[in-house]
């Protein structure tokens, strides 16, 4: 039985495992709480942090292989001791090289460009102090017009690390926004704001033989730079081709191993430009756990102990919705089971402790093979989705 270790302990975690049964796994998480949500029966645990050597090094000698639940780690420390134990280079998957380069969003761009596939166009701000940020700023606005995005190149997420500069209103929170990168030592960058018709992604996973098997292209709608929903399959052929090449560029480029996600603009012309890439199962794909006859995830860990990556099988028509929590508590409540299964939907609960404001708590899933029906799907998720927030709003006032 091969032995798996996972650095982190979410929900991602969470779902490589639950969705790895039949691949006879033993699975170790390094988790900084053992109240986290892949902290479940039959799975064993480090207590610690993923900056901690001592805990990486237990986690390191009781696995076989490593993989990541997100990008958000010191690639020269995890290298460090998996040398000191004589692991070998395909110990990391995806490898350490892929994570370095991927999960830095700046680095995101420069290959981007070294392989010639859109994005939007970038400029890098001088964090030197507060007048060079000025003055990066003000030549940004110059060149991209009236209203720009500023991103940090590391550590962002949830619309965490984004900020939409208009001039002249916003100059001085970017430039505060700059400056908290800068005691981070995160570089930050101004992107031209896209003003596109819609989102897309897609989500691929490249096998140890270099074979890549890829998920529908979907469409992705945000809420305060959180997904909420995604719809797929996106009927269109062209684009759908061209996302695949995009991808392939990538991953072979690389010779990255595991599961990749891309989020892309579509503008107004018909174009579609990358946003964003992701080195992990990504939460644009969480709809393949009823939608697929082969999940994200099982393919992630079939591609982590050199098995065969399988084709998706798509059954249908999908929609995704996240549930989002609007309050902060320490109670927690789930929505209603019942009312999900007399709607033919599917309930993924987490199992997280606490709420926060924008925190993912869950999702919902639903297949139809009738695309007509996808819209009375969403009105369903609505009304569960706005049941249990009812719910959760009156913990609120008896936390306050």
């Amino acid at each position: 039985m091969l032995k798996v270790g996972i650095l982190g302990s979410g929900q991602l975690a969470k779902m490589l495992i639950e969705h790895s049964s039949q691949l006879d796994l033993k699975f170790k998480i390094l988790t900084k709480s053992d109240q986290d949500p892949a902290v479940i029966e039959g799975v064993s645990y480090v207590l610690g942090k993923v900056e901690d050597p001592r805990s990486l090094k237990e986690l390191f000698e009781n696995s076989d292989k490593v993989t990541f639940e997100n990008e958000f780690v010191s690639v020269d420390l995890l290298e460090n001791g998996a040398l000191s134990l004589s692991k070998d280079d395909h110990f990391f998957v995806p490898s350490l090289k892929s994570i370095k380069i991927l999960q830095n969003k700046l680095n995101q761009k420069k290959l981007l460009k070294e392989l010639s596939i859109s994005s939007p166009t970038y400029q890098v701000i001088n964090l030197k102090n507060k007048e060079t940020i000025k003055d990066s700023l003000l030549l940004a606005l110059k060149e991209f017009g009236s209203e720009c995005v500023l991103k940090w190149a590391q550590f962002g997420y949830d619309g965490y690390g984004n900020y939409f500069l208009k001039i002249p209103n916003d100059l001085d929170e970017a430039i505060n926004f700059c400056e908290k990168a800068n005691l981070k030592k995160i570089s930050v960058f101004v992107e031209k704001k896209i003003d596109f018709k819609s989102e897309l992604a897609m989500t691929a996973c490249r096998g140890q033989n270099g074979q890549i098997v890829y998920y529908p292209l979907v469409e992705s709608q945000q809420v305060k730079g959180t997904c909420k929903w995604v719809k797929g399959p996106y009927a269109d052929i062209e684009l759908e081709n061209t996302a695949k090449k995009f991808i392939e560029k990538i991953l072979t480029h690389l010779d990255y191993v595991g599961t990749f996600a891309m989020e892309l603009f579509l503008t107004h012309d018909h174009q579609i430009l990358v946003n964003e890439l992701a080195p992990r199962v990504h939460n644009t794909t969480h709809y393949s756990q009823d939608a697929c006859q082969v999940s994200q995830f099982e393919n992630h860990m079939r591609a982590v102990i050199g098995s065969e990556v399988l084709q998706p099988g798509v059954k249908g028509n999908f929609v995704m919705m996240n549930l989002l929590s609007q309050v902060l508590s320490d109670q927690v409540i789930t929505p209603s089971k019942s009312e999900a299964s007399e709607a033919s939907v599917f309930l993924h609960w987490y199992g997280k402790k606490n709420l926060k404001p924008g925190r993912k708590m869950g999702h919902l899933n639903a297949v139809t093979q009738n695309k007509t029906e996808i819209e009375s799907f969403v009105l369903k998720m609505k009304k569960i989705d706005e049941n249990w927030l009812k719910q959760i709003k009156t913990l609120e006032s008896k936390d306050s």
